[in-house]
């Protein structure tokens, strides 16, 4: 403040000869006071702001909302009073209002900060806005370590922009259009009694499957998904990407050890989001820190975008025919005797007020995949977590992971099935 009331000074003591003019003074003033009583008045948003963050009132979006535009009007006021003052000697201070202004408005509405380009993203960098650029079961992980300072498995994020960066690489936006119109053309419409005969043919054993007979004008075949899903297998990872991952592989192995294993995650724009696709997506597990085997897992999860069934429902949700994009997490495998899944709320009833838990030997993948009979408990939400009923599974085989990568099935012995 002292040295703006110095400038002042020197302003209204200043030779204005061969300029265009010195404002008068009762000008200068005014502008003065505007850009004080602006200053003053941001100061006690932010104080308000800080008092309701107490608890004692309602902070939520729509107040942020409005208060953050009445927080950038005067910012707003007060640089443009005070280029007034100065000649417009600080208009790079309107540039970095508009910018910061866009990247706060971005995260109100739930949009990561615009120039976010890196291809890596560790769990401590992550937070809830970057949910888009790294997908939200991703996102949530490192909310869970992050801010409620949860022992989850550390790792990083191949995020959106790497996506991207890969698709643009290789092309797959054009080389995709180019092999559904391939398929397009050589699809028939099939009358709706002909559909119906190939469905009874395919359950009477006549046929294996119905796919030679019902081809379907509006979505891509088999085939046609085969051939998208080679595009991500063989393409190749742009260097800035592979650079990228192989320096943070490289950090894990430090912080972790060589002997490190990954699992290689799904992470969707759309996934964990307004929209579950729950189980669509692929999961490579008990991957070797190496690029090149991580590379391979990664390349995977991409492609299995265009699996049968993620299509499917796809369009069901989202009839736009355009690419998800697709993060993908590397987050260190646990030692696991014994996995499982838990769900907060009961999905089969949900006025039932009570945790539900599967879980079987080994990892997760025969519970995720209902491959097996798990175990099955329901426990009460409050503190006392007492077990209001279970049914202990057959659990005939498990999932382990294999000692130099991968994950093998193994029969469970016949001791420990009931236990």
């Amino acid at each position: 403040m002292i040295y703006f009331l110095e400038q002042v000074r020197k302003y209204l003591r200043r030779d204005t000869a061969g300029q265009d003019g010195k404002l008068p003074f009762k000008v200068v003033f005014s502008r003065f006071r505007q850009v004080l009583d602006g200053n003053n008045h941001c100061l006690e948003i932010m104080a308000d702001m800080g008092d309701k963050l107490s608890g004692d009132y309602i902070f939520d979006v729509k107040y942020i909302r409005s208060v953050y535009t009445e927080l950038a009007d005067t910012l707003f006021k007060s640089i443009y009073n005070l280029n007034a003052l100065a000649r417009n000697r600080y208009l790079r201070l309107h540039e970095i209002y508009e910018k910061t202004n866009s990247q706060i408005n971005r995260i109100l509405d739930g949009k990561s900060p615009s120039g976010l380009t890196e291809p890596v993203l560790f769990f401590g960098d992550i937070y809830w806005e970057t949910a888009d650029e790294v997908g939200g079961k991703i996102a949530g992980i490192a909310e869970l370590y992050n801010y409620m300072k949860i022992n989850v498995p550390w790792g990083f994020a191949v995020t959106m922009s790497a996506f991207r960066m890969f698709v643009e690489h290789n092309r797959i936006d054009d080389r995709i259009r180019e092999i559904r119109q391939k398929y397009r053309k050589a699809q028939r419409r099939i009358p709706q009694e002909d559909i119906m005969s190939a469905i009874a043919f395919a359950e009477a054993g006549e046929h294996e499957t119905a796919r030679d007979i019902i081809r379907e004008d509006d979505g891509p075949d088999e085939d046609c998904l085969n051939e998208i899903r080679e595009l991500f297998i063989r393409g190749e990872m742009p260097p800035m990407v592979r650079e990228a991952v192989a320096a943070a592989l490289d950090r894990l192995r430090t912080e972790c050890g060589d002997k490190c294993f990954l699992a290689v995650r799904s992470s969707a724009e759309e996934e964990d989001g307004d929209f579950s696709f729950a189980g669509q997506f692929k999961t490579v597990l008990n991957v070797p820190a190496d690029i090149r085997h991580v590379e391979k897992a990664y390349k995977e999860v991409l492609a299995s975008l265009y699996s049968p069934r993620a299509v499917a429902y796809k369009k069901q949700i989202m009839p736009e025919d355009g690419i998800i994009n697709m993060g993908v997490g590397c987050v260190v495998m646990a030692k696991a005797e014994m996995s499982g899944v838990m769900y907060s709320s009961d999905p089969a009833d949900l006025e039932n007020d009570a945790v539900v838990i599967n879980a079987n030997f080994g990892l997760g993948t025969t519970v995720v995949d209902g491959s097996v009979d798990a175990d099955h408990y329901l426990v009460e939400r409050d503190d006392t977590h007492n077990i209001i009923d279970k049914r202990i599974g057959k659990k005939e085989k498990a999932c382990i992971r294999a000692e130099d990568g991968g994950v093998r099935e193994i029969q469970v012995s016949q001791d420990r099935r009931g236990t």
